[in-house]
């Protein structure tokens, strides 16, 4: 491994030089090139092509919304529903959608159906007017007559004063998130359950899947594992458990923790496209 390395750093500059200039002959420009050392995520999907061939190419938000249909959430519902306002740059900054038609119009690894018909993407946002959006912000804003709601409305609610549910939130960007559970993930731990998810897919936090099972109901009236719970990324502030969610069911959002070691036949994975 340290020979690879060393031979990468050693790259002869004439060598260099030619792999520049043939990016320019192609099309590609400083502007480019300024975003593979000012723009993490598209410099992951640059070195992904680099090492395997297969990237996600960037298309319009536009072309994104007609291809998913009513799986989408955008700028635009943000407004209509909740009243976010966004500036100009951000509007710039989520001006791409991160996975093309290829990967939307393909099969699903999980469930088989078109990628398209059964994930949800939604543009995610940190906070709402002003405000963190958190697990219990989501909560301040829907009581307990309305649906979606949450299972529990006391103050003392056990996930009160945990780190998941009160200060993380979403990094505003775009998400691709598998709508329901990923099929056959239960009875198993999270390692096992994890590794299922291959390449392209990760584990999302608590208030990314929170906030898709939310929107999600909005825009399709849809529940996601209705009577069922998925596991998510965030553990317990003493690191003994593993958090897991349920969709907007009649009874609300639950929200618990078991240990990460323990599987049950309830118990599945949540998936979000990296």
């Amino acid at each position: 491994m340290q020979k690879e390395v060393d031979d990468f750093w050693t790259f002869h500059p004439k060598r260099l030089e030619a792999v520049l200039k043939g990016l320019q002959e192609h099309g590609v420009t400083k502007k480019h090139l300024t975003r593979l050392y000012s723009d993490p995520e598209y410099i992951k999907r640059v070195a992904r092509f680099l090492t395997d061939g297969n990237i996600d190419f960037f298309i319009s938000q536009k072309k994104a919304r007609a291809i998913m249909g009513e799986n989408f959430w955008g700028p635009e519902e943000w407004f209509a529903k909740y009243g976010v306002k966004f500036t100009k740059e951000q509007i710039d900054q989520i001006e791409n959608f991160p996975w093309d038609e290829n990967i939307l119009n393909s099969r699903c690894q999980f469930c088989g159906e078109l990628v398209k018909d059964c994930h949800f993407a939604f543009l995610g946002i940190n906070q709402i007017n002003d405000e963190d959006l958190t697990i219990l912000k989501w909560r301040k804003i829907y009581s307990e007559s309305e649906r979606p709601k949450f299972y529990s409305y006391e103050n003392d609610v056990w996930y009160a004063n945990e780190k998941f549910a009160t200060t993380t939130t979403m990094p505003f960007k775009w998400h691709l998130l598998h709508k329901n559970k990923v099929p056959q993930s239960n009875d198993k731990t999270f390692r096992g359950q994890s590794e299922m998810l291959g390449t392209y897919y990760e584990v999302p936090n608590a208030i990314t899947e929170v906030t898709k099972n939310i929107l999600l109901f909005h825009k399709t009236k849809g529940v996601a594992n209705e009577s069922r719970y998925t596991r998510v990324r965030d553990i317990t502030n003493n690191g003994g458990g593993r958090i897991i969610v349920s969709g907007c069911n009649l009874s609300g959002i639950r929200i618990f923790f078991y240990s990460g070691d323990y599987y049950s036949p309830d118990f599945y994975i949540a998936a979000s496209r990296k």
